[in-house]
C-alpha cells in the first residue's frame, strides 16, 4: 500500500469508529462503501471492515455488558448464523459481474435499509413476539455474508424496544461481537486468500478504530438516539448514493471495467501465435 492509501484507509476506519461508537452501527454501512470506492475489492473489504469492526464492538459489549439480555441474544445469533453462508454464495456470485455492479447492489442496500428505517418507526413495547426476532435473524445473516450489513434489521428490532440508549448499543454490540466471527469462517472458506488477506490489513488499521471510539462515546453519551440517528442516516444516505452513480459520473473508468476472460484471452493468443508467417505478395505481372 502506498502512503495515500494507508492515510485514507486510516481516515475511513477512524470515522467508522466515531459512528459506531456514538449510535451502535454504521462501520460497516459507512466503511464498506468507500472502501469499496477506494478501489478494494468486495470480497477483502467485509472481511477487513468486520476485523476493525470487531475490536470496537467487543471493548463496547464488554463495557456494557452488565446491560446485555445474553440468552436472548445467544439464541438470535445462532438463527443468523444459519443463513451467512447463503449470503457468501451471493458475493460471490456478485463479484463475477464486476466492481461497478458490486458497488451498485452494495449501494441500494444502504438506500434500502436507511429507507426501511425511516419509514417503519416501530412503537417502543417492552416485548415483541417471537417471530419477529426469527424474522429479523433470518435477513441480518443474509445481509451479513452478503455484505458484512447486518446492522440494519436489527437496529429496527432493537429501537422497537423501549430500552435506554445504552442497552440499545449494548445489545447491537453484542449482536455484532457474536455475528462477525462466524462470517469471518465463512469468508475464508469461500474466497481463500483475498479474504484472509483482508482480514491481517484490518488488524493492522485496528488502532484507528480505536481512536475512533473515545470521541464517538463522548458524542453517544451526550446526545439523543434520535439525533444521532438522523445524523447517521445523513452522511450514509451520500455515501450511497455516490457508490450508486459513481458510474454515471466518471463514465469510462478503467478502473471500472470487469477483466478481459481467460478464454477470451487464450483464443486471442492461440490465433496470433498460430497465424503462419506468408511470404509478401510479388507484383503482378505484366
Amino acid at each position: 500500500m502506498d502512503p495515500v492509501q494507508i492515510i485514507l484507509f486510516a481516515l475511513i476506519v477512524t470515522a467508522g469508529g466515531v459512528i459506531q461508537s456514538a449510535v451502535g452501527f454504521g462501520t460497516g454501512l459507512f466503511a464498506t462503501m468507500l472502501l469499496l470506492l477506494s478501489g478494494m475489492p468486495a470480497e477483502q473489504v467485509v472481511p477487513f471492515v468486520s476485523v476493525v469492526s470487531l475490536s470496537q464492538t467487543i471493548v463496547g459489549a464488554w463495557k456494557l455488558r452488565e446491560l446485555v439480555l445474553w440468552k436472548l441474544v445467544v439464541g438470535m445469533v445462532l438463527i443468523g448464523m444459519t443463513m451467512q453462508p447463503v449470503g457468501v454464495w451471493l458475493l460471490s456470485l456478485l463479484t463475477a459481474q464486476g466492481p461497478v455492479i458490486v458497488k451498485q447492489v452494495f449501494g441500494l442496500i444502504i438506500l434500502t435499509a436507511l429507507a426501511a428505517q425511516w419509514w417503519l418507526q416501530p412503537h417502543p413495547r417492552e416485548r415483541l413476539h417471537w417471530g419477529w426476532a426469527v424474522l429479523t435473524m433470518i435477513i441480518a445473516g443474509l445481509m451479513h455474508g452478503l455484505a458484512g450489513m447486518s446492522g440494519p434489521p436489527i437496529v429496527l428490532w432493537v429501537m422497537a424496544h423501549n430500552w435506554t440508549n445504552h442497552r440499545s448499543r449494548a445489545m447491537l454490540w453484542a449482536f455484532f461481537s457474536l455475528l462477525i466471527p462466524a462470517n469471518l469462517v465463512n469468508y475464508a472458506i469461500r474466497f481463500g486468500d483475498p479474504a484472509i488477506d483482508g482480514m491481517l490489513l484490518g488488524v493492522a488499521f485496528i488502532p484507528f478504530m480505536l481512536i475512533g471510539m473515545v470521541p464517538g462515546m463522548w458524542i453517544g453519551h451526550r446526545m439523543s438516539k434520535a439525533r444521532l440517528k438522523q445524523m447517521a442516516m445523513v452522511v450514509l444516505l451520500l455515501v450511497a448514493t455516490y457508490g450508486i452513480t459513481e458510474s454515471m459520473i466518471f463514465r469510462g473508468s478503467s478502473q471500472d471495467a470487469p477483466p478481459p476472460s481467460p478464454a477470451a484471452t487464450s483464443s486471442t493468443q492461440t490465433r496470433t501465435t498460430d497465424q503462419p508467417d506468408r511470404p509478401p505478395l510479388s507484383p503482378p505481372r505484366q
